[in-house]
This record gives structure tokens, sequence and C-alpha cells, in this order.
């Protein structure tokens, strides 16, 4: 039995090394204490939330088909349905409650972002990875090879 997998999907792509750290929170500090696990290269992993810091240092959620890369550490809003603002979430969830809601980002600001939340496959525990990731989509659900995008 196959399971389809919710979110976007992602490889463990390092550099140089053979894994990198999964983090329990989103901070550059590679501590034991900090660290959730490790990743291997070419791991599978689900998730779609962006970690964010704006330019009042309030912090938060956006999907990641929100937002735009510029440079560096550096991402620009950019709507994926047109809407003229993003929610941006406490927490990782689907939830569009007020409960859950920080504020919104408009059309075009520019925001602070290191840190992806993602999910392990058949895993429902997550955590945070940084800039070790390559998009991926499924050619075919059964065999669950993926095809890495851009190769």
């Amino acid at each position: 039995m196959v399971k389809k997998l919710t979110g976007k999907h992602w490889v463990v792509k390092t550099s140089g090394g053979k894994a990198t750290y999964l983090h329990r929170e989103p901070s550059r500090y590679d501590s034991s204490t900090n660290a959730a696990g490790m990743l291997k290269n070419g791991q599978l992993l689900v998730g779609e939330f962006m970690h964010v810091r704006r330019a009042s240092r309030e912090t938060g959620f956006i999907k990641v088909r929100h937002m735009e890369p510029t440079c560096g550490s550096t991402w620009r809003v950019r709507n994926a349905d047109g809407a003229a603002t993003t929610l941006l979430r406490r927490q990782p969830l689907e939830a569009h409650d007020a409960g859950n809601a920080v504020g919104y980002a408009s059309e075009g600001e520019l925001l602070e972002s290191e840190f992806l939340f993602v999910c392990r496959v058949n895993e429902k525990k997550g955590g945070f990875v940084r800039r070790a990731l390559r998009s991926v989509r499924f050619t075919n659900e059964k065999s669950r090879r993926p095809h890495v995008a851009g190769q």
C-alpha cells in the first residue's frame, strides 16, 4: 500500500557532507541540544512552510509557494493566488483560524528565512532544516522514485 504524501516534497542535498542536522528550533547554532536528528543525503522529506522573520522582528510561517528567492537569506512575498496579502501563521499548520494567525505579509515585502519546517516521510514529528533541500516531484507514485527538479 502506498500512502499519498501531503505537502511539498523535498530531497536532502548537502554540499560536501553526507548529512545535515534536523533542528528542533530554527536557530543557526548546531548544538546537540537543538539537534532533533540527522538527515542523510538523498533522504525524502515533506513540508511546505518556511520560518520567516519580518523587518519588525515578528516571526511566523508562510507557505513556500508564496515566496520568491532574492539573494542570500532574503525572500520576497509573491502570493501564488494573486492576493495582496499572505497569511503569516503562528504554527506550520493549515489552520486559517485567528488563533494561528500572527498577521499578514504584504505583496512584495522582504522577509528573512533560512529554515524550512519538514517531516520525514511517514512520520508526524517534524523539525527545521537549513538550505540543504531541493524540490522534487514524483514521476510514478507507486514506485516512489523521485525526479529531482532541474535535472
